[in-house]
């Protein structure tokens, strides 16, 4: 189901990306780690409108973060910005801190995975780059 438009009649929406798992020392499914984020969509969304602005057209922020077996889930470990196509470092740090409040899986067998999730801010159907 699409978003509604922004408030600011942006048309651009954070879209539904794939994350890749690039180590696990217990296993993990991406698609749980997806489900997970899409909870902070509307937070990582007010990141890129707070910029939209300045920032035209389809904009990335590539992030690598560890997801680590806690007592109540999967906690968040350390995080990084791995590339971005906006040169703001308060979006930046935005989306980072925005996957403070994920509530991720458990990796399986306890352990820790090192995740990288691409936010893209783009119109809903469209290809960014």
């Amino acid at each position: 189901m699409p978003a509604p438009p922004a408030a600011s009649g942006d048309p651009r929406r954070v879209v539904e990306a794939e994350p890749v798992v690039e180590s696990t020392t217990g296993r993990i499914h991406a698609d749980d780690i997806r489900a997970a984020i899409q909870a902070v969509t509307p937070l990582v969304q007010q990141c890129f409108e707070d910029a939209a602005q300045r920032n035209r057209g389809p904009q990335t922020v590539k992030l690598r973060f560890t997801v680590e077996a806690g007592s109540e889930g999967g906690v968040m470990g350390a995080g990084e910005l791995v590339s971005s196509t906006i040169p703001d470092p308060f979006v930046q740090a935005c989306a980072l801190d925005s996957l403070l409040d994920v509530r991720f899986p458990a990796p399986f067998s306890g352990g820790k995975a090192t995740v990288v999730y691409p936010f893209e801010f783009r119109v809903p159907g469209e290809t960014g780059r």
